[in-house]
């Protein structure tokens, strides 16, 4: 049995596989040295000191926020504190934090300071290690967990031109990270890489929408069709603003009854893990923003007329479009960091104090 001590180098080591994330490593590396994960996990996030508890770990397995910590980890993987820096959620920080948030920073040992995503202002942005998503197609090349999954905002491979699937095929269950890593359910067996998924081959703006969102993560100018009809503002206000709109529409949504989950379920933070649900989400939101503003203006008025659904694979799932209706209009978007929102002129808004009223039987 293993023992708190001050770190050593694992006897067995592994590069970072590419895009792979650092829980992933540390899942794979527990595997070379004949450890279970929650023991490995101990032995790097203990001080010398601790009896092993996981309620007493120095810092966030899958996104470290000391810079201790990742001191600690380069000596025993041998890798950069940079390159396992890269492989956290912290990569994203910059774009994923709320514009009214400014993130945090730490200085790695010999670098320049880096950004991290705090717990309030990322939490609905990043899947748990117990709520991973995957691509069956990626498990079949490689069994690692990517780390570009560990977003909600990203619910399509864009490789095998597919949505990715956030539960167990067959149980139903969430699906970890560690699931990911071993390619079958930890709660059935059932092998993972042949989950049915669904191709977005011939979903063009789809495809476009997601391409994005990853270009404004990883820092890159978007590309394609409708690229020069976005909005000229920073990546992270258009980052904000599509995340925004997915978070109101999905109280429209039933998403108990599109899981056939209990009602005691929440239903944003169900939502928050359904990749189909969150793809056609983001689509919804990213056709609000291109020709700006000419399309925000139509997309409140289908709103208005509850007909925003309409065309969605969604609409069976709508539960109330009266829900949260009013957040439309008011100080609502100035609150939130975007008040290039409350700059468009709608000619079919109502007077101010009025709350919207819409056609709940469409």
């Amino acid at each position: 049995m293993l023992s708190a001590i001050s770190p050593q180098p694992f006897v067995c080591r592994s590069p970072l596989l590419p895009g792979e994330s650092l829980y992933s490593l540390l899942t794979r590396l527990a595997a070379l040295n004949r450890h279970t994960p929650p023991t490995i996990i101990n032995l790097c996030f203990h001080a010398p000191s601790a009896k092993f508890n996981s309620q007493h770990l120095l810092d966030i397995p899958e996104r470290p926020f000391k810079a201790t910590t990742y001191d600690r980890l380069a000596i025993f993987t041998g890798l950069a504190p940079t390159d396992l820096y890269a492989a956290t959620p912290h990569r994203y920080s910059r774009v994923v934090m709320p514009p009214y948030q400014s993130p945090l920073e730490i200085s790695l040992t010999g670098h320049a300071p880096v950004a991290l995503c705090t717990v309030r202002g990322a939490n609905r942005e990043l899947r748990g290690v117990n709520q991973a998503q995957f691509c069956p197609a990626c498990l079949k090349e490689a069994a690692y967990h990517r780390l570009i999954w560990s977003m909600n905002a990203v619910s399509v491979c864009l490789q095998h031109q597919c949505l990715l699937v956030g539960r167990c095929p067959q149980c139903r269950q969430n699906i970890s990270v560690r699931a990911v890593v071993q390619g079958h359910c930890l709660h059935c067996a059932a092998d993972l890489t042949l989950a049915p998924t669904r191709s977005i081959r011939d979903d063009t703006f789809g495809r476009f929408a997601q391409r994005t969102l990853l270009a404004w993560l990883e820092g890159q100018a978007p590309r394609g069709e409708w690229a020069t009809a976005l909005p000229p503002h920073p990546a992270p206000l258009l980052f904000h603003f599509i995340r925004k709109v997915r978070h109101l529409l999905l109280r429209n949504l039933d998403s108990q009854a599109l899981l056939n989950l209990p009602r005691r379920y929440s239903r944003s933070r169900v939502g928050d893990t359904l990749p189909e649900a969150q793809y056609e989400l983001t689509q919804l939101a990213m056709r609000a923003i291109v020709k700006w503003p000419r399309n925000f203006i139509e997309f409140k008025r289908a709103l208005r007329n509850a007909t925003l659904f309409e065309n969605s694979p969604l609409k069976q799932w709508v539960a109330d479009y009266s829900t949260h209706l009013s957040t439309w209009w008011g100080p609502y978007w100035k609150n939130q960091g975007l008040a290039f929102v409350c700059e468009v002129h709608d000619p079919d808004a109502e007077a101010p104090g009025r709350r919207p009223t819409v056609n709940k039987t469409a």
